[in-house]
C-alpha cells in the first residue's frame, strides 16, 4: 500500500492505495464517534459491503442507500441523506464514509460538510475517476437542474481508502 499525505488549508489527511487499503480506517479512533454512516448504492453494497465491514473490523455501521446515477447529485437527494441522518441519531460526533464513485463522493461530502455545520468524512471511492480524482481535494457539490455542481463546499475528508480491487 502507498500512503500519500494532502496538506489543506483546514486539514491535513492520508490518502491511502492498494490492496487491503480499507483496513486503515482503524488509523481513526472508532471511540470519538457517536455513530457511523455508510452511504452508498444498493448494487455496490450488497457486492463489497461484506468484505468492507470484515476488512475495517467496524461495528454497527449503519448504511444510508441512494439510487445509483446522477440523479442522485441532488438537493432533494442531500435532503433525504441529512433527513435519514437525523432520524438515525446522527450528531455532530457522527462519521459518514462516502462508498462509491463520484456521485455518492461528491454528495456525501457535500452533507457532511453541511449536516449540523460539518461532521468528519471518509472517502471510499470505487471508480476510476473517483480514485484519482474526485475523492482527493475535498471538492463536494450537488447538481441544481441542468447546472453541474452549482451548490457545493470544499471540505477535506478526513481520509481516503482507494482499494483497486473494487475496479474488478
Amino acid at each position: 500500500m502507498n500512503t500519500l499525505r494532502v496538506r489543506a488549508k483546514s486539514n491535513s489527511y492520508n490518502v491511502i492505495v492498494g490492496r487491503g487499503s480499507w483496513r486503515a480506517l482503524g488509523t481513526l479512533d472508532r471511540a470519538q464517534y457517536t455513530t457511523v454512516f455508510v452511504l452508498t448504492e444498493k448494487g455496490l453494497w450488497e457486492k463489497w459491503g461484506g468484505a468492507f465491514e470484515r476488512a475495517t473490523r467496524w461495528k454497527d455501521l449503519r448504511t444510508i442507500i441512494v439510487p445509483s446515477g446522477e440523479t442522485s447529485k441532488s438537493m432533494r437527494s442531500a435532503e433525504r441523506v441529512a433527513g435519514s441522518l437525523l432520524a438515525q441519531g446522527a450528531d455532530r460526533r457522527s462519521l459518514l464514509i462516502a462508498f462509491g464513485g463520484g456521485v455518492i463522493g461528491d454528495l456525501g461530502g457535500f452533507v457532511a460538510s453541511t449536516y449540523m455545520r460539518g461532521i468528519d468524512y471518509v472517502q471510499v471511492p470505487t471508480t476510476v475517476v473517483a480514485q484519482v480524482d474526485s475523492a482527493i481535494g475535498g471538492k463536494t457539490a450537488v447538481n441544481v437542474g441542468a447546472m453541474k455542481n452549482l451548490v457545493g463546499t470544499f471540505a477535506p475528508p478526513r481520509l481516503v481508502l482507494a482499494d483497486p480491487s473494487v475496479l474488478a
